[in-house]
């Protein structure tokens, strides 16, 4: 994982309209039913974007990530928008979106484009011709989740805590609060629009909940507004079907035994407190997870840092239900592709 300091740094000296990520807070809230800041003239014409990349990363199974992650959100006949190619920039040289894979614990993930605006502005690996930066990671889950944040920017959206009811930061505390005037600066005659309300499940917004710790995905928020977007080129009809949605597949896990080395189950609670056991999950059980939270918990020392992980088991006792477990006894066990039985 990327050094956090090091990312701070230069997401403040870049300021908003790059796709710079760093940290997450853990503020939870309900998904907003429609959000984003985005700007009608930022759409690249045809609803096809091609991708490349520059270097091969270390990790073997980080391009595989990478097409997944893109793959699984953004669909042509769902959000107007999607992303090809994929091979290296030496097959496409063309291609805009260039990726470089950086490893160093100073490297900053990054979106030179919010949608076909390119920010002017020197980044890291510039000079390897990137205009998309993205982690050598082995932790699958940020990598994930970081692909979709800055290729959601290379569609052309902003961040959704730069809104401007978040001018105090009580929305969401995290760098570029309220600094959507800074747009009408940078962007004259060009100001984005805000769509509904501030909308916490949105991939582009700092405080989205578990996104060091769960597989996510677009929002219905940032889904209608990179449709409105790409208005002329997304069919209304169209759906993902929820049992071929990455962010679903890979949150699914299993129980083994290296888990449980002491027993032969984990036990299940029915709320995130751990204060009740409403039964056992033996291993070689299936679970989903739904949802990951920092534990609160009277059976935990306080000094441990663990997390309370809602999950559905797939058989047994408890099947289909909804229980919480302490997050730390579970693995996700790779992503699985939507041809896997």
């Amino acid at each position: 994982m990327m050094n956090s300091s090091g990312v701070v740094l230069v997401c403040a000296a870049i300021l908003l309209l790059t796709g710079c990520r760093s940290g997450v807070s853990n503020n939870g809230g309900s998904e907003a039913d429609a959000q984003s800041i985005v700007n009608s003239g930022f759409g690249w014409q045809g609803g096809s974007v091609e991708v490349c990349y520059l270097n091969t990363p270390t990790n073997s199974s980080v391009t595989d990530i990478v097409s997944m992650a893109l793959k699984g959100n953004f669909q042509k006949a769902v959000v107007g928008l999607e992303y090809t190619g994929f091979k290296s920039c030496q097959a496409s040289p063309n291609a805009p979106a260039k990726v470089w894979f950086f490893n160093d614990e100073n490297g900053s993930a990054y979106s030179k484009y919010v949608g076909r605006y390119k920010y002017d502005v020197q980044m890291p690996y510039d000079s390897q011709g990137a205009t998309v930066a993205l982690p050598d990671e082995k932790d699958e889950t940020y990598l994930y989740n970081t692909t979709i944040h800055e290729f959601g920017h290379f569609a052309g959206l902003f961040h959704e805590q730069s809104r401007l009811e978040n001018f105090n930061g009580s929305l969401c505390s995290r760098q570029e609060k309220g600094n959507f005037k800074e747009l009408e600066i940078r962007l004259p005659g060009s100001l984005p629009k805000q769509l509904g309300e501030f909308d916490r499940m949105s991939i582009m917004n700092y405080c989205i909940q578990g996104y060091f710790s769960q597989f996510l995905k677009l929002s219905a928020g940032d889904i209608k507004a990179l449709r409105l977007l790409y208005s002329s080129s997304w069919s209304p009809s169209a759906a993902v079907s929820p049992e071929k949605n990455p962010a679903e597949l890979c949150n699914i896990m299993t129980v083994t035994k290296s888990q449980i080395p002491e027993r032969k189950t984990i036990q299940a609670f029915s709320d995130e407190k751990m204060t009740q056991i409403v039964g056992e999950l033996p291993e070689g059980t299936e679970l989903v997870r739904l949802l990951t939270k920092p534990i609160n918990s009277p059976l935990v020392n306080k000094g441990e840092n663990l997390t309370a992980m809602q999950v559905i088991p797939k058989k047994g006792s408890l099947s289909e239900k909804k229980v919480w477990i302490i997050g730390n006894f579970t693995t996700m066990t790779g992503c699985r592709t939507p041809d896997s039985k």
